[in-house]
């Protein structure tokens, strides 16, 4: 697990530093327009500051380290200690974000927390996730970052919601992600 340091936390503070979301929480918008919100993989917290104007938003991740910069940055924001792999939570959400976590995950582990999520929305409820979009994955130390194509990210995503949106969109270069909104199958 990279991000269980002090040292390992603030290398991803000062790589993650000015990351704009704004334009994925305003597609986000469109589909979920309020209502309770969990963040998957809060990280540094840089997403917070765009999410929380429009949504009850709990913050979580699964460093501790995390947790406690998230508390300390982000007072008024409710925070959950939560892995992405099983999605744990005793409480209900109108809809599930994460920006470039669940890339983090194996493809058997994506579905996994795919069908956890189900557990933890609500009835019609949405999620929306980004990745990166290309074929394969690679490593950086203990962490996979795993890549996916629209057309595989389409058939995993629709084998238990219904996709409302999936396209490119450009982080670092032309189309090298990809943003997914998805409904829980009612």
């Amino acid at each position: 697990m990279y991000y269980q340091t002090e040292e390992t936390i603030n290398e991803y503070i000062k790589l993650s530093k000015g990351y704009d979301s704004s334009e994925l929480i305003k597609i986000l918008r469109r589909y979920l327009p309020k209502g309770n919100l969990l963040e998957l993989g809060s990280g540094s917290g840089n997403d917070i500051f765009f999410l929380q104007d429009y949504y009850n938003l709990t913050a979580s991740d699964f460093s501790p380290f995390f947790i406690e910069y998230i508390k300390l940055n982000y007072p008024n924001v409710k925070v959950e200690l939560i892995d992405a792999k099983s999605c744990e939570s005793n409480n209900k959400y109108d809809g599930i974000f994460s920006n470039k976590v669940l890339q983090h995950l194996t493809k058997d582990e994506l579905i996994k927390s795919l069908s956890c999520q189900m557990e933890i929305l609500n009835e019609g409820g949405i999620i929306c996730h980004s990745f990166w979009a290309g074929d394969g994955y690679e490593f950086t130390g203990d962490i996979i970052h795993q890549y996916y194509t629209k057309d595989e990210l389409d058939d995993i995503i629709s084998e238990n919601y219904r996709v409302l949106y999936l396209d490119y969109y450009n982080e670092m270069s032309e189309n090298d992600s990809l943003l997914v909104i998805a409904q829980l199958e009612i």
